[in-house]
């Protein structure tokens, strides 16, 4: 019964210097995968800001027939350039305004994971849901971007599902990156009615 016991306390300790490992790699450091999105965000809002500054001197010219520049896509290309730009302090915000209670001092909540765990712990369960959302918060990341993103093909009339489309691609990727708290959240609220 002891060697079982040994066994299954060795794998636990396998499992969570993995879950550990997973979690240093998605974003603790300076090279990790949240640190790769948000730079790759920043430079996609640089390069839409550049293209919008192109677009402005076309508006005092005389457009040909073929050819037609919508202000209101100039207008989004800056909002979302500027929106990419400064990336982190815009979900600090969006953070902050629908979740006031969240104190979150830094988007990248990954690293605060980290530091509740330990490498010789045994509780499995927490490792891995503590994994589940450091996930999540890398996709809720990846849906504000493409919430902003959206804004442009709205103004060229691109997109299929329009405003909603935003609004609901911008809201999931904040409850995404407050999954925590969230699911917290609903669990208080679920608690209260049964």
């Amino acid at each position: 019964m002891l060697t079982i016991f040994c066994l299954g306390n060795k794998i636990n300790m396998d499992a969570m210097s993995r879950i550990i490992d997973t979690l240093k790699i998605l974003g603790d450091g300076q090279y990790s995968v949240f640190s790769f999105v948000q730079m790759i965000a920043v430079l996609s809002g640089f390069i839409i800001l550049f293209i919008a500054c192109i677009r402005l001197t076309k508006h005092g010219k005389a457009q040909k027939m073929f050819r037609y520049y919508a202000p209101s896509t100039t207008f989004f290309m800056f909002f979302t350039g500027v929106m990419l730009i400064s990336i982190s302090g815009f979900t600090q915000m969006l953070t902050s305004t629908f979740f006031p209670d969240a104190n979150m001092t830094d988007i990248n909540q990954i690293s605060s994971y980290l530091q509740h765990l330990q490498p010789d712990s045994t509780d499995i369960e927490t490792a891995q849901k503590y994994l589940v959302y450091a996930l999540v918060n890398i996709i809720g990341f990846i849906s504000l971007i493409r919430g902003t993103f959206l804004l442009i093909n709205i103004s060229e009339g691109k997109a299929q599902g329009g405003l909603s489309q935003v609004i609901s691609h911008l809201i999931a990727g904040v409850i995404g990156m407050n999954a925590q708290f969230f699911l917290t959240l609903a669990g208080g609220m679920y608690s209260m009615w049964v």
